[in-house]
């Protein structure tokens, strides 16, 4: 019986294992289920209360701002070109911007080549439509240095012709003065400076009011004077003179000529005051005022400063 008694204990024991597993599965899938849906629940009221953030919205993106531009330099890219004294006087916004080096080097050596040739204006002119593109700080420096060769060679040449009127060497001064200014054109600060006290316009070569020029006084045979002959000044005497043409001899190492000349064309040597003033009469009787001012200047220069009568008429004509 003890061992039927302890094989029935264990068929009725495997039974009660079996209910205590079968009960235990229904709450454990009723505990995960439970959870899920809370979990679930909790989600959505978190979004809807912003806990868990909120769905992802497109920020609006900020308007470009333009780049801060450093004091005193040109918006490049918003003008376009700049004046000449901007160029000249201003670094570019971009420092590496400019023109190619080969294009820039051509454009200065024009520039060069007219201030070596001694055209100041058209080296002027060059330096002023380089000065209108846009360049690079090393170019504008460039350019810049060479502007002021071009000032500094203006006032020498004008010192020139000043000196030439001073020396009487009027010839030689009216040469120097056409290559200064060949389309007319203001005198500068040196030969402006120089005639001071007379009053007349800057631009030189202006045409005067219409008013009778008094014929000039003849310059008398035997008078030496220096004459443009064949392209070149050399000296002689006067031979004879008629109707605004001067017959000089000129002496040459193989003998002698008498080229026949427009008295504009010849100026007496070593001229006196009252002999500059009547060649100023016959330059504007012969259509050339600037000569005429430079007459005039040499007159008022040998003179002290103090005309006759006919040199104040000369000057009176030449305002």
């Amino acid at each position: 019986m003890g061992d039927d008694g302890s094989m029935h204990s264990q068929v009725h024991s495997e039974p009660g294992q079996g209910r205590t597993e079968g009960r235990g599965r229904p709450r454990w899938r009723r505990r995960g289920v439970l959870a899920t849906g809370t979990a679930l629940l909790l989600l959505l009221i978190g979004h809807g209360l912003g806990w868990f953030g909120s769905a992802p919205q497109q920020k609006p993106q900020p308007e470009p701002q333009p780049k801060p531009q450093r004091e005193g330099r040109p918006d490049v890219g918003r003008t376009g070109s700049m004046d000449l004294a901007s160029t000249i006087g201003a670094p570019p916004a971009v420092a590496d911007a400019g023109l190619a080096r080969d294009r820039f080097s051509s454009l200065l050596s024009l520039v060069q080549s007219h201030l070596v040739a001694g055209s100041f204006e058209q080296a002027r002119r060059a330096a002023s439509r380089l000065a209108a593109r846009e360049l690079s700080e090393r170019q504008r420096e460039r350019l810049a240095a060479l502007v002021a060769a071009i000032d500094d060679g203006f006032r020498a040449a004008e010192a020139e012709v000043l000196a030439h009127v001073q020396n009487g060497d009027l010839l030689a001064a009216e040469r120097a003065a056409a290559k200064l200014w060949p389309e007319g054109g203001s005198v500068g600060e040196v030969i402006a400076a120089g005639a001071s006290g007379l009053g007349l316009p800057r631009d030189w070569s202006a045409t005067p009011a219409t008013e009778p020029v008094p014929a000039p006084l003849p310059l008398g045979r035997g008078r030496a004077v220096r004459v443009v002959y064949r392209d070149r000044i050399v000296a002689g005497q006067v031979a004879r003179e008629a109707d605004g043409q001067v017959t000089v001899q000129v002496r040459l190492p193989r003998g002698q000529s008498f080229p026949t000349v427009p008295r504009v064309c010849c100026e007496p040597s070593e001229s006196s005051a009252a002999e500059a003033v009547e060649m100023g009469l016959a330059a504007l009787g012969a259509g050339q005022p600037r000569l005429a001012r430079l007459w005039l200047l040499r007159a008022w220069l040998t003179s002290g400063r103090a005309l006759g009568d006919r040199g104040r008429q000369l000057l009176r004509m030449l305002r």
